[in-house]
């Protein structure tokens, strides 16, 4: 399967964030769901920018770790069977 490459700047926010731990079952849940390689690398780079705004404010410190784990994996990333309107 060909790996899915971010962009340096992309790659490095992901990385050093909270989010980097969801990547892998984020990239398999969508290739699991038929997702376009070009697509799910669109994807990821949209949770890179989220994973940048999210170390350049406060609300991890407000929400905690935890509430923002819970709501990853409440939200289908880590979890198959559970199916939102807001998850890809």
């Amino acid at each position: 399967m060909k790996p899915i490459t971010l962009q340096p700047g992309p790659q490095e926010w992901l990385a050093s964030s909270i989010l980097s731990a969801y990547q892998e079952r984020y990239v398999a849940r969508l290739r699991e769901d038929r997702y376009a390689h070009n697509v799910i690398r669109v994807y990821l780079a949209s949770v890179a920018h989220f994973a940048r705004w999210l170390g350049d404010s406060t609300f991890i410190s407000i929400a905690g770790a935890a509430v923002l784990d819970r709501f990853l994996n409440d939200h289908g990333v880590a979890n198959r069977r559970t199916r939102c309107c807001l998850a890809p």
